[in-house]
């Protein structure tokens, strides 16, 4: 059995692995919508994580990542 290699302008789908475009926002084979990898991913991540310790009762850190991403943190 041949293992699945990626090349660099493909990767594997987060749902049911299989290769699709580095670029494609939904798999065309099972249709889950990938998430979106944004630079500087772990400076956003610490100041999301200082926002929730200090300001979470208002939300903060949602409004700082956005409402639908804030909930996969």
């Amino acid at each position: 059995m041949n293992a699945k290699q990626k090349s660099e302008n493909e990767k594997f789908c987060s749902e049911c692995g299989e290769l699709i475009n580095i670029k494609a926002e939904i798999c065309p084979k099972c249709g889950v919508r990938q998430a979106a990898v944004k630079a500087g991913s772990e400076k956003s991540r610490m100041v999301t994580a200082f926002l929730a310790l200090f300001l979470g009762g208002v939300g903060a850190h949602f409004m700082w990542v956005g409402w639908e991403q804030g909930f996969y943190i």
